[in-house]
């Protein structure tokens, strides 16, 4: 008999739970889906596994699982093994109670519950199938696709990506609420990079300390971090190098946090000793500019496009040239909309939604894109416009030696 105490892990109510459940059931509705299958996937650090978090709240500790979620019907977690798999996810939340080991052979286990709900001539909805923010050829592997096709000859199959991030990107006020936490664990880590980044440490010495700051506050991992550090770094690395800090180096940086599955993000360069540079506190008080202006007309209705060209609007007459990405949806995983200088005018037409949280981030960098700063923060978009997530001070920061 499975143990099912439950953890003490931060967890969304049960009313929560029935409000988007509700909400996806009422757009399956609206687009002919009798069921959602959703990808078992822990690609980029499991934000391509959010569908699977956001319906279910088991997808913790980057492991794979998936949900098959029926317009009718008890929802149906699989997870990678029974006994000690489908044990910790009981005991993780409280959402779901119909878990199941899948073997690793996931599409012939979501065929078969699919077959005992009787949908097995219905139209089933794929998430993950194309689409997805940053991985538009789809993040559901081929053979657990093909598995479910070949189990399922009579039904039919449509991308359900679209379908469930239409409802993930309007935010309650408890997401919002874990959005903030999660927000707080990332200024804690721009903090204890200001607070221990000197010239001749290391840079993996400095990235321990931000990671260790969020995770003794109850921060889940994996997460992104990436940084760079040099005399004029351009683009960030994926992992911290083994150089040494040198004066004067600044660090452009993207620094993310979970909380409960939520992932936020804190933007920050930073100067590490030295005198303070005249090119990095230009650059910097540029990017305040800009997110201060674009945030000041960030309301429902206003277009994405328009806070673009407030963005490349507010650059002109200096001396510097804007990046690509203003700004990224923030959720389980990447949430849209993400818009910047390189989307066609027809993607701009989107509008701000309430409930919409972004991470504006808007770089500001030389004419040849070698160099570049910025810092952002997340806001959440409301009838009387943009809020801050954030509390700490969007100034430049020149740390000792």
């Amino acid at each position: 008999m499975l143990n099912t105490e439950s953890f003490d892990l931060p967890q969304l109510s049960l009313t929560e739970r029935d409000r988007r459940w509700q909400r996806v059931r009422e757009v399956m509705d609206e687009r002919g889906v009798d069921c959602l299958v959703t990808a078992p996937t822990t690609a980029k650090w499991g934000d391509y596994q959010g569908d699977t978090r956001y319906l279910s709240h088991v997808g913790d500790g980057n492991c794979e699982a998936m949900v098959v979620f029926p317009k009718k019907g008890d929802v149906t977690v699989f997870v990678r093994g029974s006994g000690p798999d489908v044990e910790w996810e009981l005991k993780a939340q409280n959402w779901v109670r119909e878990i199941r080991g899948a073997g690793r052979m996931w599409g012939h286990a979501a065929a078969q519950r699919i077959k005992e709900l009787g949908l097995e001539r219905g139209t089933i909805g794929i998430c993950g199938l194309a689409g997805v923010c940053r991985a538009p050829e789809g993040v559901i592997p081929y053979n657990t696709m093909k598995n479910l096709m070949d189990d399922l000859p009579r039904a039919k199959f449509s991308n359900a990506t679209p379908l469930t991030m239409s409802v993930r990107m309007i935010k309650s006020a408890e997401e919002v609420a874990f959005l903030e936490k999660a927000t707080a664990l990332a200024e804690c880590e721009v903090a204890a990079i200001a607070a221990t980044a000197r010239p001749g440490m290391h840079e993996y010495e400095v990235h321990a300390e931000a990671v260790y700051a969020a995770l003794k506050r109850g921060g889940e991992s994996p997460c992104m971090f990436r940084w760079r550090a040099g005399h004029t770094p351009e683009r960030q690395a994926w992992v911290p190098t083994h150089r040494r800090f040198q004066p004067g180096d600044i660090i452009i940086d993207e620094i993310d946090a979970k909380w409960g599955g939520y992932e936020s993000q804190a933007v920050h360069a930073i100067q590490v000793g030295g005198d303070p540079r005249a090119d990095y506190l230009e650059m910097f008080e540029l990017s305040r500019k800009v997110f201060d202006h674009v945030t000041a007309i960030m309301t429902p209705g206003v277009t994405w496009g328009e806070t673009v060209r407030l963005y490349v609007e507010t650059l002109k007459g200096t001396k510097y040239s804007p990046g690509t990405v203003l700004f990224i949806g923030r959720g389980v995983g990447e949430d849209e909309p993400m818009a910047g200088t390189n989307n066609s005018p027809e993607f701009l037409s989107g509008k701000f939604q309430a409930g919409n949280v972004v991470i504006v981030k808007p770089s500001i960098c030389t004419p040849d894109h070698s160099f570049s700063v910025n810092v952002g923060d997340p806001v959440v978009v409301t009838d009387s416009g943009a809020r801050r997530l954030g509390k700490r001070d969007l100034s430049p920061i020149v740390t000792e030696g």
